[in-house]
């Protein structure tokens, strides 16, 4: 007995690690669509002119929206075969709303709608760090990044699905003079940070209703 963890050494010190191969599981969406969409339109009815952003915040929301409706469109007909058609830019809808994507759908002959209805990108102060020094205080802020992305399914009959998807996360901190007053990050400043939680909210939407990966 006294040989066996000298042979179990040398019989593990000659075998050969493989790597694990890299692999891709499929999920399930949450909603099953039925019968499956012919023809999908994606639009944008939020209107971001509206809001009156500052210091290009406006022109980079439209382009964030614009490229999920494009990528949405891809992935869209790769994990599903479905044809799209991608309308860019702010779709203005009337006051009956609804009404008005119906006959959009018709108009563009698809059986389904996706709507972006809203989106917001903020970063949210969680906390102020209070540290004593020889001299007085210091104070550093920390701060999450935060992304609200509404959307709207539709069938060519009624607003099948009105969807919230929310991510945050994260993303920095800063010495401030006050908490109360310190102002976080600019989103502009930091949109390759303000995309990717974006994109984030964006492959969650998918995979509701569509196969995954």
């Amino acid at each position: 007995m006294r040989y066996f963890p000298t042979l179990l050494f040398l019989l593990c010190a000659c075998t050969t690690v493989q790597p694990v191969k890299n692999f891709t599981l499929k999920t399930h969406p949450v909603y099953v669509i039925e019968p499956k969409p012919g023809r999908i339109l994606l639009l944008n009815t939020y209107n971001v002119a509206a809001e009156k952003y500052r210091d290009n915040k406006e022109e980079l929301f439209i382009k964030f929206i614009d490229s999920m409706l494009a990528i949405s469109a891809i992935e869209i007909k790769e994990r599903e075969g479905i044809s799209t058609q991608v309308l860019r830019g702010h779709t203005p809808i009337s006051a009956s709303g609804d009404s008005s994507i119906y006959s959009l759908l018709k108009k563009h002959g698809c059986t389904h709608a996706i709507a972006v209805t809203n989106l917001k990108i903020i970063f949210d102060q969680t906390g102020v760090d209070v540290t004593k020094t020889p001299t007085g205080k210091e104070r550093e802020a920390n701060y999450n990044i935060v992304c609200d992305v509404d959307f709207k399914f539709y069938t060519l009959q009624e607003l099948y699905k009105q969807t919230n998807i929310h991510r945050s996360g994260y993303h920095s901190s800063r010495n401030v003079i006050s908490g109360l007053l310190a102002a976080g990050p600019n989103i502009v400043v930091q949109r390759k940070d303000a995309w990717k939680i974006a994109r984030e909210c964006l492959e969650a939407y998918l995979n509701m209703f569509f196969e995954g990966r």
